[in-house]
């Protein structure tokens, strides 16, 4: 089979030796006065960031429940980080 074949068949592709891999960015940060905040401390998700943040946790729960949840969870110890990992289940 050819690898464009491959990309169409409807089999399963191995999961063996292959690692996924994601890099997330914090969620949408509260800054209603538009501050470069960089490293300052107080910058915490806003309403939105905090559904996006669910919507990443839920996107980990469902790949989970398929037996290919997150291994590693790593994050910066910057607030908007951590309460964007927070709602993640734990590995």
């Amino acid at each position: 089979m050819t690898s464009s074949a491959a990309a169409h068949s409807a089999e399963p592709v191995p999961t063996t030796g292959y690692a996924t891999v994601h890099l997330v960015r914090h969620g949408e940060v509260h800054n209603p006065d538009r501050v470069l905040y960089g490293r300052l401390p107080g910058f915490g998700l806003s309403e939105l960031g905090k559904e996006m943040a669910q919507g990443l946790a839920d996107h980990f729960a469902a790949r989970a429940e398929r037996g290919q949840g997150p291994v590693i969870l790593a994050s910066s110890p910057l607030q908007r980080a951590q309460e964007t990992i927070a709602p993640s289940p734990p590995p």
